[in-house]
């Protein structure tokens, strides 16, 4: 189908965005780890509700079988915490890391890991966040392929053919101000 959603969108790149049309686009092409549904109440979407250990630190997501980027190619908590990652990294410039003093360029500091078989992420909180799991549902939050983003840099969002997603849609035509 075609939509329009409003002015041209800033970008549609998750860790980029801070307009609501970009995100109007951007959380119906890509699905993050967790929803809100239309109770307020937070829901499953690309993975399991966390496990939240006992002082509020430590969330663990165990990620739904048989994930699929739009290209076909398997999407894992790996692609997470490189998206994680990404968002709090200086380089990125993201509107959302406000107050990020991660330096490592392999963005360690952050805490998210992905187990080795990508099943899980686990992410250690500094200080409890009773709302987190509502932040993971943020559009910001959503994952990026890293492979598409480092091919491609800042134009791997223009083109239909280099946007690669997760979401129950994808973008097969985009014209900027028609």
């Amino acid at each position: 189908f075609t939509v329009q959603l409003g002015p041209n969108p800033e970008t549609l790149d998750p860790a980029l965005n801070s307009s609501i049309d970009g995100a109007n686009t951007i959380i119906t092409t890509f699905e993050p780890l967790l929803l809100i549904d239309e109770n307020n109440e937070v829901v499953p979407g690309q993975a399991e509700l966390p496990e939240v250990s006992e002082d509020g630190l430590t969330w663990t997501f165990t990620m739904k079988d048989g994930l699929k980027w739009s290209d076909g190619s398997d999407l894992t908590a790996k692609d997470f915490e490189y998206s994680f990652k990404r968002l709090a990294c200086p380089d990125t410039a993201a509107p959302d890391a406000d107050g990020n003093t991660t330096t490592d360029p392999d963005w360690d500091a952050l805490n998210v890991h992905a187990s080795e078989d990508g099943k899980t992420l686990t992410v250690q909180l500094s200080y409890p966040c009773s709302y987190f799991d509502k932040l993971c549902a943020f559009a910001a939050m959503s994952p990026v392929q890293q492979a598409t983003v480092e091919a491609n840099g800042d134009a791997w969002c223009t083109q239909p053919d280099t946007f690669v997603c997760n979401g129950p849609y994808m973008i097969s035509d985009w014209i900027p101000s028609e």
